[in-house]
């Protein structure tokens, strides 16, 4: 596996760790969806994006 992105895989290492660190508060449940999509789907794209192989 070889990075096509790097600045995409450096917003996604950059997004996780900031969501790691981050502290989950027990108002943040109330929004659950946001704070998947915040947290875990947003990195996901982006690693995937970094490695996924461009056309051209």
């Amino acid at each position: 596996m070889k990075v096509q992105r790097v600045w995409s895989l450096v917003l996604a290492l950059i997004l996780t760790i900031v969501s790691l660190t981050a502290p989950v508060k027990p108002g943040d449940l109330v929004y659950r969806i946001g704070v998947l999509i915040g947290r875990f789907i947003i990195p996901a794209f982006f690693y995937y994006w970094a490695f996924k192989k461009k056309k051209s």
